[in-house]
Parts: structure tokens; sequence; C-alpha cells
């Protein structure tokens, strides 16, 4: 190692931190909030505006390092999962999500989620969302009733 490399590594401290929350500014900076449990005396001492190198590595529960590179986004593994699921499960994923668009409460007479997700069930003759899954009937119903409810938003109609 170099001697700038040495030197860091001997005035290194190292504590866990949770990630809490990540926002871009305006000019672009990012802004990461960490909590943690245990802060080197240092870091607690400093100044504000006390400048810091970094490194991070991910831990998972075992404590053990993840990589990057191999780990999966959530969004990914959603999209993932939906893409390999049948019409019906598909359908029922779709329904959830309809019924938190506001577009949709306006759409369906609805107040809210709730009220929203029971008119699904009503229209669609179910008592639970999940029966799109199963329920051919109930799936062809909720598949024309969300084909009306896009065209009459997207073009006006209805």
């Amino acid at each position: 190692m170099g001697d700038m490399a040495s030197r860091a590594v001997s005035a290194a401290s190292h504590c866990e931190v949770k990630k809490d929350r990540l926002a871009q500014n305006q000019d672009g900076a990012w802004k990461v909030t960490f909590t943690s449990l245990e802060l080197p005396a240092h870091v607690i001492a400093a100044l504000p505006g006390t400048r810091y190198i970094m490194a991070l590595v991910e831990i998972d529960d075992n404590e053990e390092p993840v990589d990057p590179q191999t780990r999966v986004a959530a969004s990914d593994r959603g999209r993932m999962q939906y893409e390999a699921s049948s019409p019906g499960q598909q359908a029922v994923v779709r329904s959830a999500l309809l019924a938190k668009e506001p577009q949709f409460h306006a759409w369906s007479n609805t107040r809210d989620d709730k009220e929203a997700a029971e008119y699904i069930r009503r229209k669609c003759l179910i008592h639970s969302r999940s029966a799109l899954a199963t329920d051919d009937r109930a799936f062809k119903i909720f598949l024309e009733m969300e084909k009306q409810y896009k065209f009459d938003t997207r073009y006006g109609g209805g």
C-alpha cells in the first residue's frame, strides 16, 4: 500500500449504519441519511461541514457482505415475479394497484382505496380480488372493466 493508503487505513473507523433516506438536490448533489446506534466519538465531536471519505459495504442479516453486482433490485424482482405469473395472478396485482389510483377513484365514483377495492369485487362478483386468479368469469369481467377504464380515462369516453 502507498503512503496515503496506509494513513487512510490507520485513520479509519467503522460502525454499522442503516440507510434511512436518499434524496437528490436540484444541483445534483445526493443527500443520504443514515441511522446508527454506535458512532465513533470523533465523528460525534466533529463540527458540521467536516468532510469524510466513506467506504460502504452492504451486509445481509448474517453480517455477510452483499455483492451489489449480483443483487437484484426489489423493483426488478417484482417485475420478474409479475412476468412469470399467470394472467389471472397478474390481474390480481393490477386490481390492487388500480384500487390505489386516484384517477380510478374518480372513474369508479369511490372515495378511497378501500371503496375502490370493494367496487372491483362487486363489479367482478367476487368476495376477494385473489379470485381473479382462479375464477375465469371474474377474470373476464375484470379485463372488460379495466379495458373500459383505460378507454374512458385515455379518450374521455363513458
